[in-house]
């Protein structure tokens, strides 16, 4: 996981993966969290999920500021390449937000469609493994889960 600090701007990131009709049966959920003394805490956690290739998947942000702020929170969706340097930039979800201090606010970003499907098994490289996200703060990189197995992700198969 890649967390990065922004100025004096403290503020706690959660961004939430999830399809709107998939049962909470069928999700797994993982968490990783980081917290710098200063200047900023950054908590991550998410689902790993399934989903038929063609779903619509939904991103949430959840943002807890700690002094009055305005910005842009944005959500760069990537997909994984095997083996393959860099992973493929498939779409962004963006989204303005002004905050009072001390409040949380959850942010819906948008949806973007699983189209592809994803490798299981014996993959090769350059074949595609999951969708993830990486999280920007007005323009700045403030999460990017590195661990294929450990972040959120989304995976897809054929209907």
């Amino acid at each position: 996981m890649k967390l990065r600090t922004l100025g004096v701007l403290l503020i706690i990131v959660v961004a939430i993966i999830s399809v709107s009709y998939f049962a909470v049966a069928n999700t797994f959920v993982s968490s990783d969290s980081a917290t710098y003394e200063s200047p900023v805490n950054v908590t991550v956690t998410g689902n790993q999920i399934y989903v038929p290739a063609g779903s619509v998947v939904h991103v949430w942000v959840k943002l807890y500021a700690t002094q009055d702020v305005s910005g842009t929170i944005t959500v760069q969706i990537m997909k994984d390449l095997i083996l393959q340097e860099p992973d493929a930039k498939y779409m962004l979800l963006a989204s303005e937000v002004t905050m009072k201090q001390g409040e949380t606010k959850d942010i819906y970003l948008g949806g973007f469609p699983a189209t592809d499907i994803t490798c299981y098994g014996a993959c090769f490289p350059g074949s595609f493994r999951e969708y993830y996200v990486i999280v920007y703060w007005n323009g700045q990189e403030i999460y990017k889960g590195t661990d294929p197995d450990g972040r959120e992700w989304v995976r897809t198969y054929s209907k």
